[in-house]
Formats: C-alpha cells, sequence, structure tokens
C-alpha cells in the first residue's frame, strides 16, 4: 500500500488504499508502478515529479473511479516527463489553472525525447496560459494516444486541448479528443510547423489545426468527417494538403 510515508524503490508495485495527498517521485533509472485503485491522490504542485531520462513510472486505476489531480500551487502540471517514459492505463487526469503567464501544458507535459503513452482513461479541464491546455509535447518528444479521452481544455495560445511543437510526434490510433477552446489556433488539436502526426484506427477528433511537416494515415482515416469512416477528424487548415 502507498502511504505518505511509503520510500518508492526500482521495480516496487504500489496502490492505494485511501484518498491520498504527496507527491511520487521515481528514483533514479528506475520503473514504478502506481494503481490509484479508485482512489484520489492530489497534490499542491506537480504530482509527479520530473520524470527524467531513465525513470518510467507506470499509472493503472484498478478501482475505475481512481484520479490524480494537482491543485497548481505552483504552476506545475500533473507531469513533467523530460526524457523519460509516463504509460497511463487508466484514472482520471486533472489540474486547477495555471496563473503564471505564458505556462505550456496545463495537466502534462513531454520534452527532450519523453514518451508519454496514454492507453486509457481520461485527461480533462486543463488550462494554460501558453499552449496547450491539457497536454504540450515538444523537443522530440512523443505523444502516444491508443484509447482514452482528452477533453475540454482552454489554452491562451494554440492547441485548447492538444499542443504539438519543437520536433514532437503526436501517434494517435484510438479514443477522442474533444471540447477545447484555444484563443489561437486548434481548438483540440494544435501541430506546428516541425511536428509530425500519425492518425490511424477509430479516433474521434472535434477540430485539428495541422501547420506540419508531415501528417501519416492510415487506410481508415479521412481527414474530413464522412459517414460511414471510422474516425472522425475535423481539420480547420493544414499546408501538407488534404
Amino acid at each position: 500500500a502507498l502511504t505518505v510515508d511509503t520510500v518508492l524503490e526500482d521495480g516496487g508495485h504500489y496502490y492505494l488504499i485511501e484518498d491520498l495527498n504527496r507527491q511520487i517521485k521515481v528514483p533514479e533509472n528506475a520503473t514504478i508502478y502506481l494503481c490509484l485503485n479508485g482512489h484520489a491522490l492530489t497534490s499542491g504542485g506537480r504530482l509527479f515529479d520530473t520524470i527524467s531520462a531513465g525513470k518510467t513510472l507506470n499509472v493503472y486505476d484498478c478501482g475505475l473511479s481512481g484520479t490524480a489531480h494537482s491543485r497548481n500551487d505552483n504552476n506545475a502540471p500533473v507531469a513533467l516527463v523530460n526524457g523519460g517514459t509516463l504509460n497511463i492505463y487508466g484514472g482520471s487526469y486533472s489540474a486547477n489553472a495555471i496563473t503564471a503567464e505564458n505556462k505550456n501544458g496545463g495537466v502534462l507535459m513531454a520534452m527532450n525525447d519523453g514518451v508519454i503513452n496514454f492507453y486509457n482513461g481520461t485527461i480533462t479541464g486543463g488550462n494554460a496560459t501558453g499552449m496547450g491546455g491539457c497536454v504540450y509535447i515538444t523537443n522530440d518528444a512523443q505523444f502516444n494516444m491508443y484509447g482514452g479521452s482528452v477533453t475540454n481544455g482552454i489554452s491562451a495560445k494554440d492547441g485548447g486541448t492538444i499542443a504539438i511543437a519543437g520536433n514532437a510526434k503526436f501517434t494517435m490510433l484510438g479514443g477522442c479528443v474533444t471540447g477545447g477552446t484555444a484563443s489561437g489556433k486548434g481548438n483540440c488539436v494544435f501541430s506546428g510547423s516541425t511536428a509530425s502526426v500519425v492518425l490511424g484506427g477509430s479516433v474521434v477528433i472535434e477540430d485539428m489545426y495541422l501547420d506540419t511537416v508531415g501528417i501519416t494515415l492510415s487506410d481508415t482515416v479521412a481527414l474530413d468527417t464522412a459517414e460511414g469512416t471510422k474516425a472522425s477528424v475535423g481539420i480547420t487548415k493544414t499546408s501538407a494538403g488534404e
């Protein structure tokens, strides 16, 4: 069981037995397995401390109603993946609104070859003063989405829900991205000029702005909404062609 005083060790499997307020810090060159177990995990600042190169955090929710929430006391998202790997298999992830100016990634952020693999769950309600209300990916990082939903993000710039920039890559093979609001471009998804996007499988994106060097589509995905296709992707602009 995970408590306030539990010391995390490489290869350790931990689970919540009650709602808990604490930060999760993965040791150097370690892999941690964490089950929310239907409870609420919260923190005043960054909930999952910086996941740097050599660190891997796997998060599950055996209880199907678990939540991970950052109160954003120091304008930090739930997780910053800086070269490491974050695997999410379930749970609901959210954060209070960021108040400091020009801050990207309201809930999750990856950079410098960091990888976020999102298999199931919900990322919702992020509010960034920069780009990416819920998720911001930059500097050769990757956001791989296989299911679940990313919803209702708000950004003061581009990418109301998800923003991809700086040679980063967004791969979406399942799930939905909906309900975003951006003061700039791409209410749901924004992909910058040096980013890349891969879409396939059954995906739903309400609104997407592409100004990107490359987009790859499987034969089950159509760029425009069409009855009978396996995907619904609304494109507001693309320099790569429709």
